[in-house]
């Protein structure tokens, strides 16, 4: 009986480390405040180099807040980290500075997204509304305009934080 216990504990144990424990915010412009005050380091950087270790490069393009790099190197810390999948596209980070091995984590949980992929993951974001028909004319259309109101949002959110000047 004790082993069965100890094998529950662990799992419940284990279960719970790679859970992610995510601030949800409803409201963008809060959840974009709460970012930009609780992150170090906020920029835009391009996938230039992606491992199989699990590790991928940034590029550096526009730093924010925090120190300016030239390049960074990403890793997958837990089931909350997200590792880019294509080399060349641009992302926007909201991250905290390098660890003590030099490595930054991309979290799931915050306004750190693609520019491929610009969509939020805010409490009570949803996705794109179903089909009431079966053409997939329709739905590139409703896929687009999803898309493109996505893009409108991160564009808007770079031109404040230039506007902002979080270097100081």
């Amino acid at each position: 009986m004790a082993k069965i216990g100890f094998i529950i504990s662990l799992y419940l144990c284990l279960f719970l480390k790679s859970y992610c424990d995510c601030k949800w915010i409803e409201n963008l412009s809060e959840a974009q405040e709460f970012h930009r005050n609780n992150s170090k380091l906020i920029f835009i950087g391009e996938v230039v180099e992606l491992n199989d270790d699990n590790t991928f490069k940034l590029k550096i393009v526009e730093t924010f807040k925090g120190t300016e790099y030239d390049f960074l190197i990403g890793n997958v810390t837990s089931s909350c980290s997200i590792k880019p999948s294509e080399i060349g596209i641009k992302w926007l980070c909201y991250v905290d500075e390098p660890d003590s091995n030099g490595f930054i984590s991309l979290l799931d949980c915050g306004l750190t997204r693609s520019f491929k992929e610009p969509s939020l993951m805010l409490k009570g974001s949803v996705a794109p509304p179903p089909l009431k028909t079966n053409s997939e004319l329709e739905l590139k259309i409703i896929s687009t305009e999803y898309y493109l109101k996505n893009l409108r949002i991160l564009n808007d959110e770079i031109e404040q934080l230039r506007k902002l000047n979080l270097k100081k």
